[in-house]
């Protein structure tokens, strides 16, 4: 039961949602980042393992699906990196949009 909740299952789940986000958007390229390296070994391995087959399986499906899709791999260093600016990116469009609405509304800000 508890490899039923180890955290590579939580990385194929999160690989497949975000592959069937990508397919329900509309996307017809994209690219999915993980930094698990043994998970993304699997993706593109052959073998089957009993507990996540299905769920690989649709992920393997869902990138047949469109015309341009890689699964790769980026270490956890660099990882940390891109969150690091992606929170900041989120932090400064929160403040644009806080100040954007601040200058509609004619309020002092």
């Amino acid at each position: 039961m508890a490899r039923l909740f180890s955290p590579h299952v939580g990385e194929y789940l999160a690989v497949r949602e975000g592959a069937w986000l990508a397919l329900s958007r509309g996307f017809s390229k994209w690219i999915i980042e993980m930094d698990a390296l043994s998970v993304y070994k699997i993706v593109y391995s052959l073998i089957q393992r009993s507990v996540e087959a299905n769920v690989i399986d649709n992920i393997r499906d869902s990138c047949l699906q469109v015309i341009s899709s890689l699964v790769c791999y980026g270490s956890r260093e660099e990882n940390l990196i891109a969150h690091f600016f992606s929170r900041l990116a989120l932090s400064l469009l929160v403040l644009v949009s806080g100040l954007m609405y601040c200058l509609n509304s004619g309020l002092v800000c």
